[in-house]
């Protein structure tokens, strides 16, 4: 069964209350923060990178809460997550990567990443 590998934020997506993705957090931080300008340059190199190699699928309007999940067999890719998680925590967010072989409804699929939608929580039945 293949795996799949999230990295998100201690940051909080806006619209879904979830941890935020790793992409959101780092706009967050490229367009709301002081960076040192080397820091700002290597930001932007990472996330140049990424658009440059990775697809932006088009999702239809009901697949918004989609949460994206990368292949855990696509390297390039994920040696560069960790690039861009370690300039994050130098930042001072807190990154963390989650780790499933059941990421949701997969509503979109390439190479290196997946677009799911979450399962829904199931709640204890209260007595």
């Amino acid at each position: 069964m293949e795996s799949y590998i999230r990295f998100q934020t201690s940051q909080r997506c806006l619209d879904t209350g979830r941890p935020a993705g790793i992409f959101v957090t780092a706009g967050r931080v490229e367009d709301h923060t002081t960076l040192p300008d080397a820091t700002r340059d290597r930001l932007r190199e990472v996330l140049i990178w990424f658009n440059r190699n990775l697809t932006v699928p088009k999702l239809d309007e009901a697949d918004w809460r989609c949460l994206f999940w990368f292949r855990s067999n696509s390297q390039p890719v994920i040696s560069r997550l960790w690039e861009l998680a370690h300039l994050l925590e130098d930042e001072g967010v807190f990154v963390t990567k989650v780790r499933t072989n059941q990421p949701g409804t997969i509503v979109y699929r390439d190479e290196h990443q997946v677009a799911a939608k979450p399962r829904r929580k199931r709640h204890a039945l209260r007595v």
